[in-house]
This record gives structure tokens, sequence and C-alpha cells, in this order.
């Protein structure tokens, strides 16, 4: 089940186009703002995207790391010969 829940919040976190589609001007998710970074016409600044996309990985890297011993357990219960 945690493993389980943590797909769904990675692929979740993730949408991109689900985000593009119905955000407006005033409200982007994170994928949607990253990814018009990119398409600016100066050019790339790969700063400023790595850093955002560093920023946006720090909540789910903090769920598996909260997650971590029950996504264990679970893994090891099932490799258990009696």
């Amino acid at each position: 089940m945690v493993a389980l829940a943590l797909f769904v919040v990675v692929f979740a976190w993730n949408e991109y186009v689900f985000g593009m589609i119905f955000t407006t001007r005033s409200a982007k998710t994170a994928p949607v703002v990253i990814g018009e970074m990119l398409g600016t016409v100066e050019g790339v600044q790969w700063g400023p995207i790595f850093a955002a996309a560093t920023i946006q990985l720090v909540p789910v890297v903090a769920l598996v790391i909260a997650l971590q011993r029950f996504l264990i357990a679970g893994l090891t219960a099932g490799a258990v010969k009696h």
C-alpha cells in the first residue's frame, strides 16, 4: 500500500499536461513553470531550471524518506519463509 501511495503521489506531482490545460495565468503548477522556462526568447537558463527542479523534488523526497521504513517493512514481509 505504501509503494502504491508513493507511485500515485509521484505521478500526480509530475503531471504536466493536466496542469498545462487546467491552470490559469495566475496559478500554475511547478512542471508547467519549468516547461515555460525552457521556451524563453533569451535562451535557456540552465541554473534557474535546475534550481526549480530541485525545489520541486524536495516534497517528494521528504515523503519517500518519511515512508521508507514502512515500504521496506512491507517489501521484506513478503520475503520471509516460514
